[in-house]
């Protein structure tokens, strides 16, 4: 009687742990409505980033999952060696996590070039006007926000992990890259050259 997002993998692990529901499991994928995606990306058309910078944008709520932690630590290593890259994440920052994000951004001086904007109620401009989508984390069911950017035709940047491989079609449709610092790293490397 419980419907939760799931990718395949998700609901074939779950099959395997409880092979009594197999005939009663199924996927089913969260609908996008693109053409309302692209219209609400155009709400805001001037001014969101700066576009003589390298945009990366991620987006999601601040917690252990999205692992906004090793993202910073790879986002440092990027801006190391190309200054014009800028970080941009949008998402409720005010949890804990937030705030141990918030002191590590000023704790390695990357304040000018980490922005965090909060909650926004539109996030369709910002996906549409920003180089590439990135996300870190350590898992997921199935990432919709991963669609969403897809949607809007941009590149995506994510780790391997349960549902980003599908989401991506693994690596057919985005980079796929390893789940670690350095894979983040990597990737964004990858994608500025």
């Amino acid at each position: 009687k419980y419907i939760t997002q799931i990718a395949f993998s998700g609901a074939e692990e779950f099959i395997e742990k409880y092979p009594f529901c197999k005939s009663k499991t199924t996927t089913i994928y969260t609908y996008f409505n693109i053409s309302n995606i692209a219209n609400k990306s155009k709400e805001v058309t001037k001014g969101l980033f700066d576009k003589n910078k390298c945009n990366f944008l991620a987006m999601g709520r601040f917690n252990y999952q999205k692992g906004y932690d090793r993202l910073i630590d790879a986002f440092e290593k990027v801006h190391k060696l190309n200054d014009n890259a800028v970080l941009h994440i949008i998402g409720k920052n005010d949890t804990d996590i937030g705030i141990d994000i918030k002191r590590k951004i000023k704790t390695k001086s990357l304040s000018s070039c980490v922005k965090l904007y909060g909650i926004i109620a539109n996030p369709f401009p910002y996906i549409r006007q920003c180089d590439a989508f990135i996300s870190s984390s350590y898992y997921e069911g199935y990432p919709r926000v991963i669609n969403e950017a897809l949607a809007l035709k941009k590149i995506c940047i994510a780790p391997k992990v349960t549902g980003m491989d599908e989401a991506l079609d693994n690596g057919n449709l985005g980079m796929l890259v390893d789940d670690s610092t350095e894979g983040l790293t990597k990737g964004m490397l990858d994608f500025l050259n």
